[in-house]
C-alpha cells in the first residue's frame, strides 16, 4: 500500500535524501498531514464500514492511474539484449525504452507529472515542476543528434501496449522466442 511505501521510505538514513535533515523532514511532515487529512476526511463519512471502503477505493483508484501511465512510459518500447545495455550509454538507453505521454493540462494534472517518464527517468531528482522546461532541451537536443524521443497521447499508448501484449502472447511469437 502508499502507506507502507511510505513508511520504508521515511526509515531510510538523511543521508539518502538530496538536502539532508531538512529535505527528509519536509518529507515526513507532507507524508503525515497527507494521512492526517486522508482520516479527517474519512472520519465525517457516517459509518466506519463506508470511511473504509471509500479509504480503499481511493486507494485503489489511484494505483490504477498510476499503472496506466507506467505502462504506457515502460511498455511497448524496445527490449535492449544484455550486450545492448553494456554498449548503449545512459540517455541513449534512457531514450529507447521510454515513452512519455503527450503534455497537456489534463495529463499534467492527471499524471501528477509522471507524463514525462524521459525526463524523470534522466533526471530523477528533478523537481515536477521543471520537467516540461527539461523536455523542452531534451528535444532540442535529440533533434540535434538525431536521437529517437517517444511520446504519444494516453490513449495511443494504451492502444499500442495492448497490441503488444497481443503480438507478445500469440503461438509464433512465443515459438520464435523459445
Amino acid at each position: 500500500s502508499w502507506l507502507s511505501q511510505s513508511i520504508v521510505y521515511m526509515s531510510e538514513p538523511s543521508t539518502a535524501f538530496i538536502g539532508g535533515r531538512a529535505v527528509k523532514t519536509a518529507e515526513i511532515i507532507g507524508l503525515a498531514l497527507h494521512h492526517l487529512l486522508m482520516f479527517i476526511l474519512t472520519s465525517q463519512i457516517p459509518s466506519w464500514g463506508l470511511a473504509i471502503l471509500f479509504y480503499c477505493c481511493a486507494q485503489a483508484t489511484g494505483g490504477l492511474l498510476i499503472g496506466i501511465v507506467f505502462t504506457v512510459g515502460h511498455n511497448a518500447m524496445e527490449v535492449l539484449t544484455e550486450d545492448e545495455m553494456k554498449t548503449t550509454d545512459f540517455v541513449r538507453l534512457q531514450l529507447r525504452t521510454t515513452r512519455n505521454v503527450t503534455p497537456s493540462w489534463f495529463t499534467d494534472f492527471f499524471t501528477g507529472g509522471l507524463n514525462y517518464q524521459v525526463e524523470h527517468h534522466i533526471w530523477p531528482t528533478l523537481p515536477r515542476h521543471n520537467l516540461p522546461k527539461a523536455s523542452r532541451v531534451l528535444k532540442e537536443l535529440c533533434a540535434k543528434h538525431d536521437l529517437p524521443y517517444h511520446c504519444m497521447g494516453l490513449y495511443e499508448g494504451n492502444e499500442e501496449v495492448c497490441r503488444f501484449i497481443r503480438r507478445m502472447s500469440s503461438l509464433d511469437e512465443v515459438k520464435k522466442r523459445a
